[in-house]
Protein backbone atom coordinates (compact mmCIF):
# COMPACT_ATOMS: atom_id res chain seq x y z
CA UNK A 1 0.00 0.00 0.00
CA UNK A 2 2.80 2.40 0.87
CA UNK A 3 4.48 1.94 -2.67
CA UNK A 4 1.02 3.08 -4.47
CA UNK A 5 0.57 5.89 -2.40
CA UNK A 6 4.33 6.73 -2.94
CA UNK A 7 3.05 6.51 -6.56
CA UNK A 8 0.57 8.43 -6.38
CA UNK A 9 2.33 11.06 -4.39
CA UNK A 10 4.58 11.13 -7.93
CA UNK A 11 1.73 11.95 -9.80
CA UNK A 12 0.54 14.38 -7.88
CA UNK A 13 3.61 16.03 -7.36
CA UNK A 14 3.82 16.65 -11.16
CA UNK A 15 0.37 18.39 -11.16
CA UNK A 16 0.04 19.80 -8.03
CA UNK A 17 2.05 23.90 -8.11
CA UNK A 18 -0.50 26.64 -9.65
CA UNK A 19 1.87 29.71 -9.69
CA UNK A 20 1.26 33.03 -11.19
CA UNK A 21 2.25 31.03 -14.74
CA UNK A 22 1.07 27.85 -14.14
CA UNK A 23 4.75 26.59 -14.06
CA UNK A 24 2.77 23.02 -13.48
CA UNK A 25 1.13 23.15 -17.24
CA UNK A 26 3.01 20.79 -20.09
CA UNK A 27 3.57 17.10 -20.50
CA UNK A 28 6.22 15.39 -18.05
CA UNK A 29 7.85 12.85 -18.86
CA UNK A 30 9.60 10.35 -16.45
CA UNK A 31 13.26 10.56 -16.28
CA UNK A 32 15.05 7.41 -14.28
CA UNK A 33 18.33 8.66 -13.75
CA UNK A 34 17.47 11.76 -12.55
CA UNK A 35 14.95 10.41 -10.20
CA UNK A 36 14.95 8.52 -6.78
CA UNK A 37 12.23 5.95 -6.29
CA UNK A 38 11.55 4.30 -2.82
CA UNK A 39 10.58 1.74 -2.29
CA UNK A 40 11.10 0.06 -5.83
CA UNK A 41 10.49 -1.07 -8.51
CA UNK A 42 10.62 2.49 -10.08
CA UNK A 43 8.33 3.52 -13.26
CA UNK A 44 9.58 1.73 -16.40
CA UNK A 45 7.83 4.94 -18.43
CA UNK A 46 5.22 7.36 -17.08
CA UNK A 47 4.00 10.89 -18.84
CA UNK A 48 1.82 13.15 -17.13
CA UNK A 49 0.13 15.75 -19.06
CA UNK A 50 -1.63 19.13 -17.38
CA UNK A 51 -3.49 21.32 -18.75
CA UNK A 52 -5.29 24.49 -17.17
CA UNK A 53 -8.95 24.24 -16.49
CA UNK A 54 -10.59 27.29 -15.04
CA UNK A 55 -9.37 27.60 -11.92
CA UNK A 56 -7.41 24.64 -11.55
CA UNK A 57 -5.74 21.45 -13.67
CA UNK A 58 -6.83 19.04 -15.52
CA UNK A 59 -4.16 15.82 -15.24
CA UNK A 60 -3.88 12.71 -17.94
CA UNK A 61 -1.35 10.42 -16.21
CA UNK A 62 -0.07 7.09 -18.65
CA UNK A 63 2.48 4.72 -18.29
CA UNK A 64 4.43 1.82 -17.24
CA UNK A 65 4.87 0.52 -13.71
CA UNK A 66 8.04 -1.25 -12.56
CA UNK A 67 6.34 -4.71 -12.55
CA UNK A 68 5.38 -4.06 -16.29
CA UNK A 69 1.89 -3.33 -15.64
CA UNK A 70 -0.11 -0.63 -17.56
CA UNK A 71 -1.66 2.55 -15.34
CA UNK A 72 -3.58 5.57 -16.99
CA UNK A 73 -6.02 7.81 -14.86
CA UNK A 74 -6.99 11.38 -14.86
CA UNK A 75 -8.92 13.62 -12.69
CA UNK A 76 -9.61 17.52 -13.12
CA UNK A 77 -9.33 19.83 -10.01
CA UNK A 78 -9.44 23.40 -8.67
CA UNK A 79 -7.37 24.13 -5.53
CA UNK A 80 -10.69 24.97 -3.34
CA UNK A 81 -9.85 21.49 -0.71
CA UNK A 82 -12.67 19.77 -2.65
CA UNK A 83 -12.97 16.15 -3.63
CA UNK A 84 -12.69 15.40 -7.01
CA UNK A 85 -13.19 12.15 -8.61
CA UNK A 86 -10.09 10.05 -10.13
CA UNK A 87 -10.84 8.02 -12.91
CA UNK A 88 -9.05 4.68 -13.89
CA UNK A 89 -6.71 5.10 -10.74
CA UNK A 90 -7.44 2.09 -8.90
CA UNK A 91 -5.12 3.59 -5.58
CA UNK A 92 -7.60 6.69 -5.13
CA UNK A 93 -10.90 7.55 -5.73
CA UNK A 94 -10.91 11.30 -4.89
CA UNK A 95 -8.21 13.83 -5.00
CA UNK A 96 -8.52 17.47 -3.23
CA UNK A 97 -6.00 20.31 -3.51
CA UNK A 98 -5.79 23.13 -1.17
CA UNK A 99 -3.00 26.50 -1.45
CA UNK A 100 -1.23 26.63 1.70
CA UNK A 101 1.01 29.66 0.20
CA UNK A 102 2.45 30.43 -3.19
CA UNK A 103 4.76 27.91 -3.23
CA UNK A 104 2.75 25.17 -1.08
CA UNK A 105 0.19 22.94 -2.11
CA UNK A 106 -1.37 20.15 0.21
CA UNK A 107 -2.76 17.42 -2.18
CA UNK A 108 -5.19 14.88 -0.34
CA UNK A 109 -6.29 11.72 -1.76
CA UNK A 110 -8.85 8.92 -0.83
CA UNK A 111 -9.71 5.44 -1.21
CA UNK A 112 -12.31 4.13 1.16
CA UNK A 113 -11.51 4.96 4.32
CA UNK A 114 -8.02 5.78 4.20
CA UNK A 115 -6.68 9.22 2.58
CA UNK A 116 -3.44 10.41 2.44
CA UNK A 117 -2.30 13.99 2.59
CA UNK A 118 1.20 15.28 0.97
CA UNK A 119 2.62 18.70 1.04
CA UNK A 120 4.68 19.76 -2.22
CA UNK A 121 6.85 22.28 -1.80
CA UNK A 122 8.19 24.18 -5.10
CA UNK A 123 10.83 27.05 -4.31
CA UNK A 124 14.43 27.86 -6.37
CA UNK A 125 16.00 24.52 -5.21
CA UNK A 126 13.24 22.20 -7.03
CA UNK A 127 10.45 20.08 -5.42
CA UNK A 128 10.34 18.93 -2.08
CA UNK A 129 7.35 16.68 -0.97
CA UNK A 130 6.47 15.27 2.55
CA UNK A 131 3.97 12.38 1.96
CA UNK A 132 1.73 11.74 5.43
CA UNK A 133 -0.36 8.60 5.28
CA UNK A 134 -3.53 9.32 7.72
Amino acid sequence: MRRSLVILALAALATSTLLAANTSVGTWKYNAAKSKFTPGPAYKSRTVKVEAHGEGIKVSVDGVSGDGSKHAYSYTANYDGKDNPVTGNPMADTIAYKRIDDNTVEATTKKGRQSSCEYQDRRREGWKVDDRVV
